[in-house]
């Protein structure tokens, strides 16, 4: 009988992340740096860096069976990037093909392209990253990628990609701000154990207050509400376009509920880490 190769193929898919907040350096990220988990980061420069998703730990027999599931991998990975480093983070858009026009010169009848300049986002460094933010941030990936839900993050990665994309003169700010505030109401449920929002504001202003912020990030929500209200989800009043300053205090926000709702999470982590004295790469594997 002939013997069955049961060994599967390593498969190791890429993607390059883009840091608009963050100064990163390779020593940060060398609790990353190794294949030892199916997650891993190359190549770091001070705007990007390279990460790569292998098969070690997965059973797929072809890269066609694999890539959703890298996909979802780095999807968490960028998830957890923005809420456990409080920044901002995406797929490196830059580096993808751009949206092109194709133009005919009529005097020598040469074919001519015009790329789309992507893409439009406000880059602030606010600061280095660090080792402590490297392992909140692996932590937190991994409780992602445990969620019963893998949905659960869909609509805050809606709003990172329409917040770092433009078509010509069409930005999707607008869009992004909704994805946002979505995402915000939906933790935010969670937290109340899916008990439903009565007085919307009220109710969500009592989960911010909850989880231990002031009157100030209350107060902050109030003037988002209100432009919620307005410009995202009714026409009624004189359409605007929502600025890049609204979309990133609406991220701000919930980024800091998120913040807070996963804390625990790596702080059990880093625990564990510190009773077994090994390392983030070490002590978890997905």
């Amino acid at each position: 009988m002939e013997e069955t190769n049961n060994s599967i193929i390593p498969f190791t898919l890429f993607t390059s992340v883009r840091s608009y907040s963050h100064k990163l350096n390779t020593e940060a990220f060398s609790l990353l740096t190794t294949s030892k988990t199916n997650i891993f980061v190359d190549q770091v420069e001070e705007k990007s860096f390279i990460l790569g998703c292998t098969n070690d730990r997965i059973p797929c027999e072809t890269v066609e069976q694999f890539a959703p599931i890298a996909h979802l991998c780095f999807s968490n990975f960028i998830m957890a990037l923005n809420i456990a480093a409080l920044g901002h983070f995406t797929w490196n858009l830059e580096i993808f093909p751009n949206i092109l026009y194709r133009f005919i010169d009529p005097n020598n009848n040469e074919d001519k392209i015009i790329a789309l300049k992507i893409p439009r986002v406000r880059e602030i460094d606010i600061r280095d990253i660090t080792t402590n933010d490297v392992r909140r941030i692996f932590l937190l990936y991994e409780a992602l990628c445990k969620e019963d839900n893998p949905n659960v993050g869909r609509e805050y990665l809606k709003g990172i990609l329409h917040l770092s994309f433009d078509f010509f003169d069409i930005c999707f700010y607008k869009e992004s701000f909704g994805n946002f505030y979505r995402s915000f109401e939906d933790f935010s449920l969670r937290i109340r154990g899916g008990k439903k929002l009565t007085n919307e504001l009220k109710d969500l202003q009592k989960v911010m207050k909850g989880l231990g912020f002031g009157a100030d990030i209350a107060n902050e929500f109030e003037q988002l509400y209100i432009l919620r209200g307005d410009q995202i989800m009714h026409a009624q009043k004189k359409q605007l376009e929502v600025e890049i300053d609204a979309v990133l205090k609406m991220k701000t926000v919930l980024d800091a509920v998120l913040h807070k709702f996963y804390q625990p999470v790596w702080e059990r982590g880093m625990k564990d880490l510190e009773a077994s004295g090994g390392t983030d790469a070490d002590a978890k594997e997905s």
